[in-house]
């Protein structure tokens, strides 16, 4: 479908078409060369006057071939003038017919959804549509063609365009759920009073108009038959996501007594998060669905076109987003983000998907442990047994295992010349042991 957010140049806007915004420009010198000529002969093409007023673009053709064959310099210059009296006279007559072109453009694509019945799909969209639509044939007669009426007419044309084939679009994707939801219903053989009632439902609301409540009734049904589709294949896969799920959750749990560094030194506490209290408010499903495809989709991940109307009156280009730059905290916040995403996808029995969501979870995880810490160490000064890496590794406090003390090594490089040269008072970063 074509981009609901940029102004299409259609295909018989010509560059030459674009020069009939250029209002004529009166010669100011005492004689008119070719070049005069040539921009007279844009401007008169650019309104298709050799359909519109042929009588006159053949002389200013004939004029234009005689002054570039004469030799005598008054009778060129005749030539000159008298083409370039014939091109504005064909610019003339061609403005009104060449905005009415435009207008019967307008009314081909319009007709053809209201022909189609396309608008009752979607009455208000169609609504404004048909407000710009009538602001916009009112322009081309008033005004004929300008700068303003062709982005106009681009942006209304568009729209119309647009419309139709969201509708046909939208119309295609019901019937296709609808059918899918049937064909399966019939291939079981059960009579299942929710399917049935959700299939009625959706028939009842697509013969209305109402595309948004046809296909989530028939996603309803489609959800209701594939209750009794539950194999032992799906249930073992959905222990192995489960496992993954609360494997995650604690380590989430876990990261969120951790510390991010502000740009002073300090340390800043996370945002208090519990997985368990998601859970309790979201509880997984014992028995989900198991998911059935559409055209290589999730049935219940199908939705309908959004219909987007570009406004005919507003040239401003829209400002480009920058994305922020990612920090500590909210490494873990799309960590978190992710794997309630995973929760949701696993209850409605995307148990592939969810997998996805739970392993980019912890991608995010990993990523933000490596900035985070547990605490800040100050090197002591002990005169019987100095501070090391290896014994700081070993307090209890720290890691109780003195093993670990790379870690600390390698979240201080900057600091330490010398892993094994430490001074008093230096603040040493502790960063997590898994």
């Amino acid at each position: 479908m074509a981009c609901f957010f940029v102004c299409v140049e259609l295909s018989f806007l010509t560059a030459q078409q674009n020069a009939a915004k250029e209002p004529l420009k009166k010669n100011t010198r005492d004689e008119v060369v070719f070049e005069d000529i040539q921009q007279a002969m844009i401007r008169a093409e650019s309104l298709d006057a050799r359909d519109f007023a042929p009588q006159d673009m053949q002389q200013a053709d004939e004029n234009l071939a005689k002054a570039r064959t004469s030799t005598d310099k008054k009778t060129r210059q005749e030539a000159l003038r008298m083409a370039l009296q014939h091109l504005e006279n064909a610019r003339n007559i061609s403005e009104k017919p060449y905005a009415q072109r435009y207008i019967e453009r307008l009314n081909e694509v319009y007709e053809n959804v209201v022909q189609k019945d396309w608008q009752r799909f979607a009455a208000n969209v169609f609504a404004q549509i048909e407000q710009q639509f009538q602001a916009t044939k009112a322009a081309l007669q008033e005004q004929g063609i300008t700068e303003k009426t062709r982005f106009m007419f681009d942006r209304t044309w568009q729209n119309i365009k647009n419309f139709a084939e969201t509708a046909a679009v939208n119309l295609e994707l019901v019937d296709g759920v609808g059918k899918m939801v049937k064909d399966k219903y019939i291939e079981i053989g059960l009579q299942v009073s929710d399917v049935e009632a959700a299939l009625a439902k959706g028939d009842a609301a697509k013969q209305a108009g109402d595309l948004t409540t046809a296909l989530s009734s028939y996603k309803n049904a489609m959800a209701a038959l594939n209750k009794s589709q539950v194999t032992e294949e799906f249930l073992a896969k959905l222990a192995d996501t489960d496992r993954l799920l609360h494997a995650l959750q604690n380590d989430l749990q876990k990261a969120n007594s951790l510390f991010i560094m502000r740009k002073d030194g300090s340390l800043a506490k996370l945002k208090p998060f519990n997985p368990q209290e998601f859970l309790r408010d979201n509880p997984l499903v014992d028995n989900p669905s198991v998911p059935a495809l559409y055209q290589d989709q999730y049935y219940a991940e199908v939705e309908l076109e959004n219909y987007h109307v570009m406004d005919i009156g507003d040239k401003t280009p829209g400002k480009i987003q920058v994305a922020a730059e990612i920090s500590d905290e909210s490494l873990y916040e799309q960590a978190i983000s992710l794997w309630e995403q995973g929760v949701a996808l696993r209850n409605a029995g995307y148990l592939d998907d969810a997998k996805k969501y739970f392993q980019r979870s912890r991608d995010y995880l990993i990523a933000f442990k490596k900035g985070a810490i547990t605490q800040i160490y100050t090197v002591q000064n002990r005169p019987q047994t100095e501070d090391t890496l290896w014994r700081i590794a070993g307090f209890k406090d720290v890691y109780n295992n003195p093993y670990l003390w790379p870690l600390l090594w390698q979240r201080n490089k900057e600091q330490l010349d010398n892993p094994d040269l430490l001074h008093p008072g230096q603040k040493l970063l502790v960063p997590p042991a898994d």
